[in-house]
């Protein structure tokens, strides 16, 4: 009698969502040379929200393993503090994953990495949400208006091989 072996993948699904400092600016840009709260400068503190949610569908989805998140910006675009803390929102029952910090080790304009530490799984039926504060520079030459994208990147494997 034949038999089967049927591996299945991660299935992993993401959206992102902006929300600006201010609310008089309606979630529809960032200012340009810092940020501002409507009451405060913010550019060194909190910066805008940028949200991004992963998230594994249930079985027979398995575990996405040694999981990296990575942020790719436009030129002028930084973190509001060297370190950034990163907030992570799990979905109830699932592993805690923060949280954790964000670093833009090439400056300004360069992929920002958030630092989950290694051999972070993301289990089936588990979803996270990482709040990121982005500014842009206030230093001279400043961004100027237009649209930049900022594109979230996520990679995993589907072997548990202990690689981040």
């Amino acid at each position: 009698m034949p038999a089967q072996n049927v591996l299945a993948d991660a299935s992993l699904t993401t959206a992102s969502s902006f929300t600006s400092a201010d609310a008089a600016r309606a979630n529809t840009y960032m200012d340009a040379a810092g940020t501002w709260n409507g009451a405060a400068e913010v550019t060194n503190t909190t910066g805008d929200l940028f949200t991004f949610s992963v998230a594994n569908a249930v079985a027979p989805a398995t575990t996405a393993y040694d999981v990296s998140v990575s942020v790719d910006v436009a030129s002028g675009f930084r973190l509001p503090t060297a370190a950034f803390t990163v907030n992570v929102t799990e979905s109830p029952g699932c592993p805690a994953m923060g949280p954790l910090s964000a670093t833009q080790p090439g400056g300004v304009g360069s992929t920002i990495q958030l630092n989950i530490p290694a051999n972070t799984d993301i289990l089936p039926g588990c979803s996270y949400i990482f709040d990121l504060g982005l500014t842009t520079n206030d230093a001279l030459p400043s961004t100027a208006a237009g649209f930049y994208p900022v594109d979230f990147n996520i990679t995993w494997n589907n072997i548990d091989n202990d690689s981040s």
